[in-house]
């Protein structure tokens, strides 16, 4: 007897898919001070989330998968999680404190964060007259500074 559910995992555990590039607008790295300001609305997104079709044959049985980017889940470093079924990257013409509509963040202490996006993908799969849906997971990290500006007068 043919075990599904086994021939399934196995294709399952087999595919590749990308762990999140997060992206952060305004980016830090291309102002002056190469950080966020305390108080300023910044627009979070993963980039290349997208359903995946990750169709195997194992054990000479095709398996039919296709991966789709349910949510992603961010931590922002600062004691704050935020969950996003949706994100806007942050258009150019924007202003300076413009808030995301769907997955942004305004931190408010200074320091630096490790920021952690988990993507949560699903899987649907079919093989054999059955199919069902499997969650998979995919993670990535990176720093922000934030920092406080000050003004000064100067006469």
């Amino acid at each position: 007897m043919i075990d599904v559910v086994t021939i399934v995992n196995q294709a399952v555990a087999s595919v590749k898919l990308p762990e999140p590039s997060i992206k952060i607008g305004p980016e830090p790295e291309v102002n002056e001070w190469k950080m966020i300001a305390v108080g300023q609305p910044v627009w979070l997104w993963t980039a290349d989330a997208k359903d995946i079709d990750a169709s195997k044959t194992e054990q000479g049985i095709a398996v039919k998968l296709v991966a789709t980017p349910a949510s992603t889940t961010i931590d922002l470093g600062d004691g704050k999680t935020i969950t996003c079924k949706t994100s806007t990257p942050r258009p150019a013409d924007a202003k300076p404190m413009d808030k995301s509509p769907d997955c942004g963040h305004t931190w408010l202490k200074a320091g630096n964060h490790t920021v952690t996006a988990s993507t949560n993908w699903e899987i649907q799969w079919s093989a054999l007259g059955q199919s069902g849906t499997l969650p998979m997971e995919r993670s990535a990290s990176r720093t922000v500074e934030v920092g406080e500006l000050a003004s000064v007068v100067v006469r």
